[in-house]
């Protein structure tokens, strides 16, 4: 009788601790389903009202009303669609490669990285002309996706961890890191942490006055002022990893946390434009605030959540640096031997015709 009780108290432990377990896991992808989606419909959506912005000197935008109205439900959708299939990319690719995590909505994002410079071009004052938003986003789409992954794997992980330092990371430090790797450390954390901050301040700001507007004098001084601590964190990255990892996690709660703010706002706002019959935003101060206050509590959470999938392989990040060094002395030995050969045609010649008699 005691072996059966022992028995079925085991039984049941096993089945709590697996309910628990799928549990678990459903409420992880879940999250990070919303947060795919929501930051997706933030980029999107962000580059098309900058796109549409600039199309109405040429009248060729859709009307104030479409872009208030039914225009945000295929953005919306597409965002989902989107967040869906990058879940199933993310899960074919991990059973694939034993585990390995492809963070396949990194990759993604990076093709609206453009919208970072417009968040920093907007936040500046910058004059909205469509030439500017053109070079703003061939600029910084290269270059942003390249901060991010400098040929390596994103920070994302398939896991939460709050932890300074994981045990299952290669996270070295390398205090011997030659001064070019540390000039491009703190050149590439310049570049994210300017992303970040200013997406922040703008979310911030819109959110405040109602409408996209360009940073007070006290905010500007603040974001030129991110640039050399940023420079300075990245160039001592190798010698503090905890610090930088935290640091790390911490910007990316930061700007997920704005993206999502953004995202569940617009949303808010087209649920109570198509809740009033005639199509306009109309409601009370209580309802405003209820609603801001709960997308708040919403997009921390969320930014918690994009922290703690947040980590940093510094041994990546290292062998990242080795492949861009390497193939920029290449690019560069090239271009002197082109140069070379340009100037002094003759003595090329000549030692091309050596080269082919001595073989």
């Amino acid at each position: 009788m005691t072996r059966e009780i022992d028995t079925w108290r085991d039984t049941t432990h096993l089945r709590r601790s697996s309910t628990a377990e799928i549990t678990s896991r459903a409420g992880y992808h879940l999250a990070d389903f919303s947060l795919i989606a929501l930051t997706t419909h933030t980029l999107t959506g962000q580059w098309l009202h900058d796109l549409f912005l600039k199309l109405q000197y040429f009248r060729a935008a859709p009307s104030q009303e479409t872009q208030q109205t039914w225009l945000d439900f295929p953005i919306l959708g597409a965002a989902l669609f989107f967040a869906l299939a990058l879940k199933i990319a993310n899960y074919v690719y991990t059973r694939k490669q034993n585990g390995r995590y492809l963070a396949a909505q990194e990759y993604f994002h990076a093709l609206f990285s453009g919208v970072y410079g417009l968040f920093i071009a907007e936040s500046l004052g910058v004059p909205e002309t469509m030439e500017n938003f053109i070079g703003t986003s061939a600029v910084f789409v290269p270059l942003i996706a390249l901060a991010c992954f400098k040929i390596t794997v994103p920070d994302s992980m398939d896991k939460l961890d709050f932890s300074l330092i994981d045990p299952d990371d290669a996270t070295y430090s390398f205090p011997t890191a030659l001064k070019k790797e540390r000039y491009l450390n703190s050149f590439f954390k310049c570049i994210t942490s300017l992303a970040a901050l200013s997406t922040f301040l703008w979310a911030a700001n819109r959110e405040i006055a109602g409408k996209t507007v360009s940073l007070p004098d006290w905010e500007k001084g603040l974001l030129l002022l991110s640039i050399p601590v940023a420079g300075k964190i990245g160039y001592e990255l190798t010698m503090h990893p905890k610090f930088y990892r935290g640091y790390r996690k911490t910007q990316e709660c930061v700007k997920s946390a704005a993206l999502v703010y953004a995202a569940l706002s617009s949303i808010c706002h087209l649920a109570i434009v198509y809740h009033d019959e005639n199509r306009e935003m109309q409601m009370s101060d209580t309802t405003r605030a209820l609603l801001s206050y709960t997308c708040f509590c919403l997009s921390l959470m969320m930014g918690i959540f994009a922290a703690a999938k947040t980590g940093f392989d510094f041994q990546e990040n290292h062998d990242g640096n080795v492949k861009l060094l390497t193939g920029w002395n290449r690019f560069w030995l090239w271009a002197n031997q082109k140069i070379e050969a340009w100037r002094h045609p003759d003595a090329h010649a000549t030692a091309r015709m050596m080269a082919t008699v001595e073989v």
